[in-house]
């Protein structure tokens, strides 16, 4: 929970500003805020300091693999309630959306992810997870929050309880679903994450047992290669001056050690920023899959699928918004 109350109280500052009580007409910069309401804010969050750190802990050693985030996304429902807001669940089958309507006013959305990761923590904290599940296909795979999610969904809380209690100072409609940035405060506009992609490529082959490779087609080599030839895609086949990453997370094949499977299923994930550069990606994928699966003997009613399994455009953030926020947030952090 490191920089804790200082990130809360300037995401907080930064929403009340946001949401302050000037015209609708929205001003080229946020007003000044009341060093007295800074204070109170301050001492407010230092003073639900035990309360958080204490559900930041909970959530930890009980994380949830997204879209199974069942309690986690409890936990939010029911504090929000709590505080007033109507509360909507099973957005997306496991979100949760909380609106506050304080008085005629800008809308304001933040947002907190709530998935944990599929890691096997070794932090050695009294606190650890040691969380355990089994996925839809089958597979145990230990589960932790290693990317800041526990804190996002604190934080997020935290900042609710704190803009109730600050309500005779802001006017609009709150949107919670929020996600605050670990040790540091980010106002930009414009462009400032990739969009992404998350792909399956299916290698189909002709199994059989090991002592005949030559009555197989073997996947797992092709699956192999392919994954290989897949980096050239960025290196030499997208222009160098733009930005792209092809990851490929995980390659699933067989069961036994002395039988060629029939399958070989390669996870893959996509980074880019450029809409032109996703399509040259992906028909890269799909070039070098179906080629690989040619060389090695596959028909043409037999090629690689590619199964997309979603993604998200890169985050454009609006300039005249951002430059209001960085006055306010300014006045917390300083210049640096």
């Amino acid at each position: 929970m490191t920089h804790g109350w200082t990130l809360k109280s300037a995401l907080l500052l930064g929403l009340l500003a946001a949401a302050s009580t000037l015209p609708a007409q929205a001003p080229p910069a946020s007003a000044p805020l009341d060093p007295a309401l800074i204070a109170r804010v301050k001492q407010g969050i230092d003073a639900d300091a035990a309360r958080q750190i204490a559900m930041y802990k909970d959530i930890h050693q009980h994380p949830e693999l997204g879209f199974m985030e069942t309690r986690t996304a409890g936990i939010v429902a029911t504090q929000l309630k709590a505080l007033g807001f109507t509360v909507q669940t099973g957005i997306g089958k496991t979100g949760v959306v909380g609106i506050l309507k304080n008085g005629d006013g800008p809308i304001v959305m933040y947002r907190a992810d709530m998935d944990a990761n599929a890691v096997e923590e070794a932090s050695g904290f009294p606190y650890a997870s040691k969380v355990r599940v089994t996925r839809a296909d089958g597979t145990e795979v230990p589960v932790a929050h290693m990317c800041g999610h526990d804190a996002h969904v604190t934080w997020m809380l935290g900042m609710a309880r704190s803009l109730v209690a600050q309500k005779d100072h802001w006017r609009g409609t709150l949107v919670l679903v929020a996600q605050p940035p670990t040790g540091t405060v980010v106002s930009s506009g414009g462009v400032l994450m990739a969009g992404t992609d998350q792909l399956d490529i299916l290698f189909k082959g002709v199994g059989g047992h090991g002592s005949m490779p030559h009555l197989t087609r073997d996947p797992v080599i092709m699956a192999a290669y392919a994954v290989t030839m897949y980096q050239a895609i960025v290196s030499r086949v997208i222009e160098p001056q733009q930005t792209a990453v092809l990851t490929v997370g995980a390659i699933q094949a067989g069961i036994d050690n002395n039988v060629t499977p029939a399958t070989a299923l390669v996870l893959a994930n996509l980074r880019w920023f450029d809409k032109a550069v996703r399509e040259q990606l992906i028909a890269g994928i799909r070039s070098v899959s179906e080629g690989v699966a040619r060389i090695y003997g596959m028909p043409e009613d037999q090629m690689p699928t590619i199964t997309m399994k979603g993604g998200s455009t890169p985050l454009v953030n609006d300039m005249a918004l951002s430059q209001r926020l960085t006055a306010t947030l300014k006045t917390v952090f300083g210049e640096q």
